[in-house]
């Protein structure tokens, strides 16, 4: 069985509505949800689902999806589950499309799934698309296509040998490299998710800076740490 991880900063407009259709998909028997520091409600719109599958822990200042998703890993491993599922909380009903993911690892065609959304439009620049897969290919010989997914099902020897996560925006590049250069497969599906997409106002441009910056020092990181012999 599945069990998915939801990392969660201010959704309350859309964290319910991601976590029911996860619940809707047959392989995953519960959902944990992450609060990192959330300001919006998010803690108490997750509380009024009332679903003993769902689980909820939340961190008292916002650490960032990284720190998240490794909080929410602690609070699972040790536990029976087959295939591990990240989520971006943003998803909403969309989130079901994670069925996708699951299959062809439980069907044992791969070790790793991630999603790739649907066109935007062009919307960005893509030039931080670009160094994530730059960055994949010079450390591992592959292309990807979609290589800042957060969307993905893996299984638990994935997580024994990637874990846990960087900080900041770099947490799946450098996932998805360690994952292809410690030997597993890795499968890209195609789906219908959506989720908000960054415009061009002043805030969502220092966002993709950040991001660019993440996953540049990541990469860096993971660069050096194959010099020395670490990975």
């Amino acid at each position: 069985m599945a069990f998915a991880v939801v990392p969660a900063f201010n959704e309350k407009q859309r964290i319910q509505a991601t976590v029911r259709a996860l619940l809707n998909i047959p392989q995953i028997e519960g959902v944990l949800v992450v609060d990192d520091g959330s300001k919006d409600g998010t803690a108490a719109a997750v509380a009024s689902l009332e679903d003993p599958r769902v689980m909820f822990s939340r961190t008292r200042t916002n650490k960032g999806k990284g720190a998240a998703l490794n909080h929410g890993m602690n609070l699972l491993l040790g536990r029976d589950i087959d295939i591990f599922v990240f989520c971006d909380a943003d998803l909403g009903t969309t989130s079901c499309e994670a069925q996708r993911l699951i299959e062809p690892i439980a069907a044992g065609q791969a070790d790793l799934a991630t999603a790739i959304f649907p066109p935007d439009g062009g919307r960005g620049f893509g030039m931080v698309v670009r160094l994530a897969r730059w960055g994949i290919k010079r450390a591992t010989g592959q292309l990807v296509r979609a290589p800042l997914s957060g969307q993905r099902a893996f299984t638990p020897p994935v997580w024994k040998a990637v874990g846990p996560c960087v900080k900041g925006f770099g947490v799946e590049t450098v996932f998805t490299a360690k994952a292809l250069k410690s030997g597993f497969r890795l499968q890209e599906v195609e789906t219908a998710m959506q989720h908000r997409v960054t415009g061009m106002s002043a805030g969502h441009i220092r966002h993709r800076a950040r991001q660019m910056w993440d996953v540049f020092w990541g990469l860096l990181c993971l660069f050096s740490a194959q010099t020395r012999g670490v990975i």
